[in-house]
């Protein structure tokens, strides 16, 4: 059985491409702490609901915590992804982990209270906090300046895989990445080009003075994301079975299991 075949039984995630990174790196480890720690200062209440109210107020609050849960998550995804597939530990990734998870730091308090605003915003208070008392100290020019640092952070964390992929494709031939592993590379690529260009387009529309349609630019991305995966996902499965065929499963020992 060839190391692609085994990959793609045993695992669900990037099932085409040899994964490198078969340790735990303390530069992954690391970020694990991070991710984990930043979960636990965003949702983890230091005692549980005592009543009815405070109880409401929790359920009230899932909103907000799916949204700011599934953004982290993605991220985390993206950066599993990018350790498992090329397994580097050198300087530049080294320093390109660290930029990122200053900007996942950085940026997690103000994403929750953005959507907690919204969500008290479209569906009424959760607990004492409703949008007076949210909106509190607002002043003509914040709401451009919210949507300017939302962008911006938005925009860094993905310009940041951007930079570490393309540094793993300039890799390419010492991490021995055949025309599959290149081709993925570039879509993973492009993806976060994809979603740094929509956090440019939000931030021209706040330079134009219209902060709400830079928010809702953002909902372009999914079928922007569509339609990307589906070109470059046909282009792969083509090359995957060029791969299988031409393939000969005797010379190259099975990757280990994942």
């Amino acid at each position: 059985m060839s190391d692609v075949a085994t990959a793609r039984g045993q695992r669900f995630l990037d099932r085409d491409f040899r994964w490198r990174g078969t340790d735990v790196s303390r530069m992954e480890a690391f970020a694990d702490a991070v991710f984990a720690l930043v979960l636990a200062l965003l949702f983890l209440r230091a005692t549980p609901p005592e009543n009815i109210g405070e109880l409401k107020a929790t359920m009230k609050g899932l909103l907000p915590f799916v949204v700011t849960f599934v953004l982290l998550a993605m991220v985390w995804v993206d950066h599993h992804r990018f350790f498992r597939r090329y397994g580097l530990v050198d300087k530049t990734t080294f320093f390109g982990n660290l930029a990122l998870l200053f900007l996942v730091l950085f940026y997690a308090y103000p994403l929750k209270f953005l959507f907690t605003l919204l969500s008290v915003m479209w569906f009424g208070p959760i607990g004492t906090l409703d949008a007076t008392s949210m909106t509190a100290g607002q002043e003509a020019g914040d709401p451009h300046r919210m949507m300017l640092f939302y962008g911006s952070g938005f925009g860094a964390i993905y310009l940041t895989f951007v930079l570490l992929y393309w540094h793993a494709f300039r890799r390419a031939d010492d991490l021995g990445l055949d025309e599959v592993e290149r081709h993925a590379t570039i879509t993973s690529m492009l993806e976060c080009l994809v979603l740094v260009g929509f956090a440019l387009l939000s931030l021209g529309f706040v330079a134009l003075d219209q902060p709400a349609t830079s928010g809702l630019v953002y909902f372009g991305i999914g079928p922007c994301m569509a339609l990307l995966g589906w070109r470059r996902g046909a282009a792969q499965r083509v090359l995957v079975r060029a791969r299988g065929a031409g393939r000969d499963d005797t010379a190259r020992p099975a990757a280990p299991a994942i």
